[in-house]
């Protein structure tokens, strides 16, 4: 044969001698099992990293537009003493029901079941405060209460200290005289009787616990250690507070705050010595009224 022959009969030789190359890995492969297990478990921490983060944004969400809802109905509680020569709005405990109504608001018995004041907003217009509240119903309820009753979403959570709006008459009749649960510690009638605690410092408004709440009267104990009703914690564990001046306050409690369940009620509740109750009855009774 030829040279040329030659050349190309060497070529085919060593051509059927080479191994092919090993294909090279696609640039399209997918995760490894363990790669996706890595990145499974990075998402894991950082959502249980950003999860406490976003809780703590809606609880302070919740805490700002509460405090909104607080200071607008302070205004109403206001302006309704400058009206009156500095009469203090009367109170809504229970049994005010059946002297015709003449309250901050209709005291008709709120629950966990088919109440009518559950639901129906005409009984915050029979209040002396709704002629203030430029049928801005929403300002009477806390946007962290979310736990309906049987018949719906309850339209109330605010509730008055019980020390505060006492009358002795009601002008047009009937009499009605407000219940004094604590005779040696002051009751507060009139704006001038606001001396001790400051109006800074004693409370008028505050949210009801969803199980406490049913007239528009929030007692605090200041004789023994417990709550016979109990402050609400709705965001962030939580109470907020409207005080005489007009200035709302937002109350972290050290151990006041109880779950809502739907059906539950929450009264009477102890404040055992050393407890973290007893320091949030101590806070709220120093804000609430004074020996006479």
């Amino acid at each position: 044969m030829g040279g040329g022959d030659d050349i190309v009969s060497a070529a085919l030789f060593i051509a059927m001698k080479t191994k092919p190359a090993m294909p090279r890995p696609s640039s399209k492969a997918g995760f490894t099992l363990i790669e996706l297990l890595v990145v499974i478990a990075i998402i894991a921490i950082l959502a249980g990293m950003l999860l406490p983060a976003l809780s703590g944004a809606k609880a302070r969400t919740l805490s700002t537009q509460c405090m909104s809802n607080t200071r607008q109905m302070m205004l109403a509680w206001t302006m309704y003493k400058e009206d009156n020569n500095d009469q203090l709005v009367p109170n809504a405990p229970l049994g005010a029901a059946n002297s015709g109504g003449y309250f901050w608001v209709n005291p008709l018995f709120m629950d966990w079941n088919f109440s009518d004041a559950n639901t129906n907003v005409a009984k915050l217009k029979d209040g002396l405060l709704s002629r203030y509240v430029a049928d801005n119903y929403k300002i009477y309820k806390c946007p962290g209460d979310t736990v309906a009753a049987k018949n719906g979403d309850r339209v109330r959570s605010i509730s008055m200290n019980a020390q505060v709006g006492h009358v002795r008459k009601l002008s047009p009749p009937p009499v009605y005289i407000t219940v004094n649960f604590y005779p040696t510690y002051r009751i507060y009638s009139r704006a001038s009787d606001i001396t001790a605690p400051q109006p800074s410092s004693l409370w008028i408004f505050t949210d009801e616990h969803p199980g406490s709440i049913n007239d528009g009267y929030l007692q605090i104990s200041l004789t023994t250690d417990e709550f016979p009703d109990v402050p609400a914690s709705n965001h962030g564990k939580s109470g907020a507070f409207g005080f005489a001046d007009g200035h709302g306050e937002i109350k972290k409690w050290k151990g006041l705050y109880r779950p809502v369940k739907a059906g539950v009620t929450v009264a009477s509740l102890a404040a055992p010595p050393n407890s973290g109750e007893l320091e949030d009855l101590k806070w709220i009774r120093l804000r609430t009224s004074v020996k006479n």
